[in-house]
């Protein structure tokens, strides 16, 4: 038996049905509660990840403005992901991994 609190199946590729769990702090914690027989990671394949700004335009309107995120920018997503999880004493989630 492992103490591992993110033990789950590690895949070499996302199944055909696979869905990606969103990269914040709820999605981290929907994680931790569907357990880990519920749950598989995968390293992600090589690929742009992107976010958007957007912007309210006058008369309700949106810009949406999309850019690459970098290495840096996706550390400080983990950062901030481990930080909430923190909050509710759950220790942070292996990074490099697409759940």
């Amino acid at each position: 038996m492992t103490h591992d609190p993110w033990e789950c199946t590690e895949l070499s590729e996302a199944p055909q049905d696979w869905i990606l769990a969103t990269e914040n702090g709820w999605g981290a914690l929907v994680l931790r509660a569907a357990g880990p027989g519920n749950i598989a990671r995968v390293r992600p394949a090589a690929r742009d990840r992107f976010g958007s700004i957007v912007r309210r335009l006058p008369g309700g309107g949106e810009q949406r403005q999309p850019f690459r995120l970098t290495e840096a920018d996706m550390s400080s997503i983990d950062d901030d992901i481990d930080v909430y999880l923190a909050e509710a004493d759950i220790p942070p989630r292996p990074r490099g991994f697409d759940w």
